[in-house]
């Protein structure tokens, strides 16, 4: 008799659940480091318009220059704090989906740690009735071999 799990169903349905939260996790964890790049890349164009805006100073700018690159920095500093926002959204919702991935795998555990539980029950009991089976041979062999 073949072993039968009468909850692999479940088990089928759990292990794609916790796929789909890794899924969803590799994902949001691609997302943070995506912004962290952008934020990065901010930080970089802030410093070579402080370089290009010194340098320009020492070889004299234009008020409207002056003001240009101010206004440049502004924008830049305006989008590094929303990337910064982002950031920290993306962080939360990692966090939130690392939680999600993590329970989703301890429900799957869950269920093959009962499979294996009862898959060794199985074994136990074939085990048995196998032994069981040779002993019942060995006695009628000897039972046979006595009589004859």
């Amino acid at each position: 008799m073949a072993f039968h799990f009468p909850l692999d169903t479940l088990l089928r349905y759990r292990r794609s659940l916790e796929h789909q939260e890794k899924l969803r996790f590799q994902e949001a964890l691609r997302q943070v480091a995506a912004v962290q790049s952008q934020i990065g890349t901010a930080d970089q164009q802030l410093r070579a318009l402080a370089e290009t805006q010194s340098g320009q100073l020492s070889a004299g700018l234009t008020s409207a220059e002056l003001h240009f690159h101010a206004l440049c920095r502004n924008v830049l500093q305006r989008r590094r704090e929303e990337l910064q926002r982002e950031l920290a959204e993306k962080q939360r919702l990692c966090e939130l989906g690392r939680r999600h991935f993590l329970e989703a795998q301890r429900q799957r555990e869950i269920v093959e740690t009962l499979r294996r539980r009862q898959f060794q029950l199985y074994r136990q009991k074939e085990t048995r009735v196998e032994q069981a089976r040779l002993d019942e041979m060995f006695l009628l062999r000897r039972e046979l071999l006595r009589r004859g």
